[in-house]
């Protein structure tokens, strides 16, 4: 939650489990916990200056090569080639960019250093804390938490599964008991809230979706339209993300009209 718009779009979801808790059966709480040193960090890579390259800036390979540039609603644009820090990384990084453009979904992002394990970051905004321990004492139950992200070696966007698995950690693999708490057949309506709405508010939706028959998943969702947020610039990719699933049976409400 870096941004204002972030914030204030979790400040709401706060507000929402205060106003409807009594009719929410469940609660499920994905929690980003990244170390500074990571693939998805600017520190990971080096501009030939020896300097570290910029946050918000799109990563490709080319021909053996990483490509550093910027991503828009047309694609990304090359600008410079960079190299990893630490020449070890290189092979790993090389075949990581790989599957992901064999994924298709979009080119590796670096971000500011975020969710730090252990800072205020990695946690609830306190708005969202006390309501969902309201929540817990008040409906005698327990807020699922699940955990994401502290492998270096790869981005951790849905919380079903990392974007490129490291065969290594079992915690990058498929998580069973995430899935097994959204195939309960009595599950009528599913809420979908949080940050970032193109990233692992989609991610988490869309590898969900893969896991069931047909639109089963896509006509329970209710995306929470003003309980989300975007990355600023990258607004297409949530756009792209909802126009899928609103294809697929999705339904949208506000927080605060359901």
């Amino acid at each position: 939650p870096g941004s204002p718009a972030g914030r204030d779009a979790l400040k709401r979801v706060g507000v929402f489990i205060e106003r409807y808790g009594s009719q929410l059966d469940d609660i499920i709480i994905t929690l980003d916990q990244h170390n500074p040193l990571h693939i998805a960090h600017p520190i990971w890579f080096k501009r030939k200056d020896g300097s570290t390259p910029p946050p918000f800036k799109a990563l490709q390979e080319e021909k053996g090569e990483i490509l550093l540039g910027s991503l828009d609603a047309n694609g990304f644009h090359a600008e410079e080639k960079v190299e990893c820090r630490r020449m070890s990384f290189t092979r790993w990084t090389l075949d990581y960019l790989r599957a992901l453009q064999a994924g298709g979904r979009y080119p590796h992002m670096l971000w500011t250093p975020h969710c730090l394990i252990g800072s205020a970051g990695a946690a609830m905004i306190p708005e969202v804390f006390q309501a969902v321990r309201n929540w817990e004492e008040r409906e005698f139950g327990v807020a699922q938490k699940i955990s994401k992200g502290s492998n270096i070696k790869t981005e951790h966007f849905g919380a079903l599964r990392a974007e490129v698995p490291d065969p290594a950690d079992d915690t990058t693999q498929v998580n069973s008991f995430f899935l097994s708490l959204l195939s309960d057949p009595d599950i009528t309506e599913i809420f979908l809230c949080g940050l970032a709405r193109g990233h692992c508010l989609a991610n988490t939706a869309m590898d969900v979706a893969k896991e069931f028959d047909g639109n089963t998943f896509c006509e329970k969702v209710v995306l929470l339209d003003d309980g989300t947020a975007d990355v600023a610039g990258l607004e297409f990719l949530g756009d792209k993300f909802v126009a899928d699933f609103e294809s697929r049976g999705m339904r949208r409400a506000l927080t605060t009209d359901i």
